[in-house]
């Protein structure tokens, strides 16, 4: 047995709380051998915690399990596996074990408990997930309050509405206005939740006003059409993006022709005027006009008469041909924005070499490399981008995109630049070459930390993400857990991610691009 096998039972004792501890169980000797597959290991945590289940031994058998998959050196993802087989007990006694350990240790092990207690609906877990509400790590809080709002825990309402009132814990104030709307939905304090909402959404600015536009527009209610058509109207594209999603629910002739006019104001080539165009394509089958100009045309014209549910004819019919995509491309998918992020892969499986056809023979980074020269040259002109790489480490190429907008307001169409912007952008465009060129390999996945650096920067509304492995190193290496926290940053803020697997069809990649809208590629 190896040397995790052996950790198990130096720390067994202590786990079972002065307990005796019990004979060796061949499933614990599977999942504590590193030697074993994974989803060996798999199979018998989940047979050792259904078995327990079967005899009213879940919280004895949860503590055994911890000795084991709380070791630092465990897989993340089995980890993840234990947890969600402890939380299928749901028992009293496992309850009350979880709860006197949601608090202790390290974040990995306050994590892992509050993940193992999401299916206990007991006062002693919910009194501890509130204490963790004030937990220094975010991670914590925000999975604190989630599990509160699973359960619908009324006596937590009162402390997450506080949290969003005063506004000073940034990183917790969405997902706690988030889980006080789950908890009050459908009761009595749903009405006088609403009105709270409503008077931070007319906010001037900032996160709470965002998310509590958001909470509003996640009802079809017809009542909030004025809400959405004002936030199409606002100075800042994520609340734009939220209007334009709610309206686009229920198409008719008024949407149409707010989203015709709307792309008169919005930039040619950004995100907001692109999924406009993709909306109105939606609408009406029309699939050849990208401008203002010729949607009015065509609305004057042959789309006088158009009604909900009226398409112009099959796309291949003479007349409606697609629109020609000269939008630049990153391994192959369309880059639909001015202000892009891409977020590149240096860990050293990137010296392999790729199996695509297309590529055969070069090594994936020098394909990176080769698709991000090509697709810096094809940006328009005007349009704002930067690099994250990742390995060991973190590597941004520009301190945030605003870099780009020295000497301007807002992202710039080609027509709008003048000769000083123009000779700015090129020459920040030589210097991003020049930073391709040099990437070097540096080690490990570092995915977690190299999204929570793309984050940061406001003026991103779309990002490329390029891996060829799964998450190894970093503040999170369980892929679950950064599929859940990806879901958190972006709940309002409505950045498209596009993603790229290359060599190994992963499941993050796809997960990500599923969950915000963006498009998956695998590159062999």
């Amino acid at each position: 047995m190896l040397a995790l096998a052996a950790s198990w039972w130096l720390v067994l004792g202590a786990r079972l709380d002065a307990a005796q501890a019990p004979s060796p169980r061949p499933e614990l000797e599977v999942i504590a051998d590193s030697s074993v597959g994974g989803e060996q290991r798999a199979q018998a945590i989940r047979s050792f915690m259904a078995r327990a289940k079967e005899q009213g031994e879940c919280a004895g058998a949860a503590a055994e399990l911890d000795a084991i998959i709380l070791d630092q050196r465990f897989p993340a993802w089995l980890r993840r596996v234990g947890a969600e087989a402890i939380a299928s007990c749901g028992d009293e006694r496992t309850a009350a074990y979880l709860a006197g350990r949601m608090a202790r240790g390290s974040t990995r092990e306050r994590l892992h408990h509050l993940r193992g207690a999401r299916g206990s609906a007991h006062a002693k877990v919910f009194e501890a997930a509130l204490a963790l509400l004030r937990d220094d790590d975010a991670r914590v809080r925000c999975e604190a309050a989630e599990l509160l709002a699973r359960h619908k825990v009324e006596a937590a309402y009162d402390t997450l509405a506080d949290v969003v009132a005063k506004g000073r814990d940034e990183a917790l104030l969405e997902t706690a206005l988030h889980a006080a709307s789950a908890i009050v939905k459908g009761g009595a304090r749903e009405g006088a939740w609403r009105t709270r909402l409503e008077q931070w959404a007319n906010e001037k600015a900032g996160l709470r006003r965002r998310a509590a536009l958001g909470s509003l527009l996640e009802s079809k209610d017809a009542a909030l059409r004025k809400l959405a058509e004002r936030a199409l109207g606002d100075d800042d594209w994520s609340v734009r993006v939220l209007g334009l999603e709610w309206l686009a629910r229920e198409p008719s002739v008024a949407t149409l022709e707010l989203f015709i006019a709307r792309l008169e104001v919005e930039a040619v080539g950004s995100r907001v005027h692109g999924d406009l165009n993709d909306k109105l394509e939606a609408f009406t089958g029309v699939k050849r006009y990208t401008t203002h100009e010729q949607w009015v045309r065509w609305r004057a014209g042959a789309g006088r008469d158009w009604a909900p549910g009226k398409k112009e004819g099959d796309p291949a019919s003479a007349g409606n041909e697609p629109r020609s995509s000269t939008r630049p491309k990153f391994y192959g998918v369309d880059v639909v924005s001015a202000r892009t992020l891409y977020v590149i892969d240096l860990s050293g499986s990137m010296n392999a070499q790729s199996k695509s056809p297309e590529h055969k023979g070069k090594r994936r980074i020098d394909v990176a490399k080769e698709e991000l020269l090509a697709l810096i040259d094809s940006l328009p002109a005007g349009s704002w981008f930067n690099i994250v790489a990742f390995g060991d480490n973190v590597f941004t190429w520009l301190d945030s995109l605003a870099s780009f907008g020295v000497g301007r307001k807002g992202s710039s169409s080609a027509e709008e630049l003048t000769a000083r912007q123009r000779k700015r952008d090129e020459e920040l465009r030589e210097k991003a070459r020049s930073h391709v060129r040099s990437l070097n390999l540096s080690g490990s996945t570092n995915i977690y930390d190299a999204f929570a650096r793309a984050f940061e920067d406001p003026d991103v509304d779309t990002i490329c993400f390029m891996t060829d492995g799964t998450p190894t190193i970093g503040t999170e290496t369980e892929a679950i857990a950064i599929r859940e926290e990806l879901v958190r940053w972006n709940r309002t803020r409505r950045v498209r991610i596009h993603c790229v697997a290359v060599g190994e069809d992963n499941s993050l990649p796809r997960w990500i691009a599923t969950d915000h809208g963006g498009v998956h590629r695998f590159v062999p």
